[in-house]
């Protein structure tokens, strides 16, 4: 009984970016105007990536539906839900803060996240396709400054030793 009325309370939050309207889990994660741009950008950025149209469902972005994208074989899939979790997790960390996310902020936690998926990769997959997309991340970089111009020192850092 009180775990669900710990749930309601959840789910009847007030939303903070859309003018103090009750809103749900679904529109705190998805629907909310602030929310919105970063899924976009993920999309896009993970879509040109793995060279793949990625639609845009909250089936796929929130719950990692295999069914939304049956054509992406299982490394490129492990990739991109790896990056879908790292934005939803983004999200949820700045849910109660002023600022939006965004898609620097999401690739810095990704670049985080790769060491990790690679390094799992090679020990659990014994397959090579898992690191070769995670290898294809540092040579895919759709615009100038983001493969040529990183300012941060410790992106920097962790870029290259990603990388090596």
């Amino acid at each position: 009984m009180l775990a669900k009325k710990k749930v309601r309370k959840l789910i009847l939050i007030a939303c903070s970016n859309a003018e103090k309207q009750k809103g749900t889990l679904l529109h705190a994660l998805w629907e909310c105007p602030r929310v919105s741009p970063i899924w976009n950008s993920v999309l896009s950025f993970t879509g040109g990536w793995l060279k793949f149209k990625l639609p845009e469902s909250p089936r796929l972005c929130l719950l990692g539906h295999r069914s939304e994208v049956p054509q992406l074989d299982k490394a490129a899939f492990r990739v991109l839900n790896t990056g879908l979790v790292t934005c939803a997790r983004l999200i949820l960390m700045l849910w109660k803060e002023p600022r939006t996310p965004t898609l620097k902020m999401w690739r810095e936690r990704l670049i985080e996240n790769a060491a990790c998926e690679k390094m799992l990769g090679r020990l659990n997959c014994k397959n090579e396709a898992v690191t070769e997309q995670w290898d294809s991340l540092h040579s895919y970089y759709p615009y100038k400054d983001q493969r040529t111009n990183i300012k941060d020192v410790k992106s920097r850092k962790q870029f290259q030793n990603w990388i090596i």
